[in-house]
């Protein structure tokens, strides 16, 4: 499905959110549209990268967006991309502006040239890794994602090329056939699993004036102080149930 058939879809669904919230005491204006933004820094000496959903977690990213502990969120479209945030080095201080950077969905060589050799991958070959993971995602005491294929989320433009200048692309959010609500006040950490035997990660890091990042994008509706609300739980649970799970 395309971004714009999404926004066509989340459209009708934020409108019978409302709708359903109203019968519970929620004030419709409090649902609304929302994407979380989790981070995680590549690094060639790990394989299991963790992300958590709460943001009173230790900040991984200045651009991050996490869930407030106060809100309740219903999630229905995913995305798994990576950034490449550059690195300046000002007054002899090297910083990273992850916000100069776009987020995208395949390792485009633009983007990701450092070469390999006869004995390492290339940048965008060991990105590829990212792409053949497996991503888990516990909520509370639940398992609504387990060891999903994550090659469903690669998604480059038709138009790509590898020598002319990458072509633009927003976040590419996805339905994979499920949806849930999410507690901020709970244990919520998605797991992402790269291939044990997926072959060399040394340049997957990115050069020496770049961090390249994993992103998982988490779209859908936020109840704004769903916390405090007695009946918010029994929203939760008409709106799952009218979905289907």
């Amino acid at each position: 499905m395309s971004n714009q058939q999404n926004a066509l879809v989340q459209r009708s669904m934020l409108k019978q959110h409302r709708g359903w919230a109203a019968k519970y005491g929620i004030n419709p204006a409090d649902i609304r549209p929302q994407t979380l933004l989790l981070f995680a820094k590549l690094d060639a000496a790990r394989e299991t990268y963790y992300f958590d959903l709460d943001s009173k977690s230790t900040s991984i990213c200045p651009i991050e967006n996490r869930l407030k502990d106060s809100s309740l969120f219903f999630a229905n479209l995913f995305a798994l991309g990576i950034l490449k945030a550059p690195i300046l080095t000002i007054s002899s201080v090297a910083t990273e502006f992850s916000a100069g950077a776009p987020i995208v969905h395949y390792p485009d060589k633009t983007i990701f040239p450092t070469a390999g050799s006869a004995t390492t991958l290339s940048e965008a070959q060991s990105l590829e890794m990212v792409y053949h993971s497996r991503l888990t995602l516990q909520t509370d005491q639940t398992v609504r994602l387990d060891a999903m294929a994550c090659e469903t989320f690669r998604d480059a433009p038709d138009l790509q090329s590898g020598a002319a200048a990458h072509p633009s692309q927003g976040l590419s959010l996805m339905d994979i056939s499920t949806s849930f609500f999410i507690w901020g006040d709970r244990k919520n950490q998605f797991t992402l699993q790269l291939p044990s035997n997926g072959g060399d990660r040394t340049n997957i890091k990115g050069g020496a004036t770049s961090q390249n990042y994993l992103v998982i994008g988490v779209g859908g509706f936020e109840v704004v102080n769903a916390g405090n609300n007695a009946r918010s739980k029994d929203f939760a649970r008409l709106v799952e149930s009218e979905m289907g799970r």
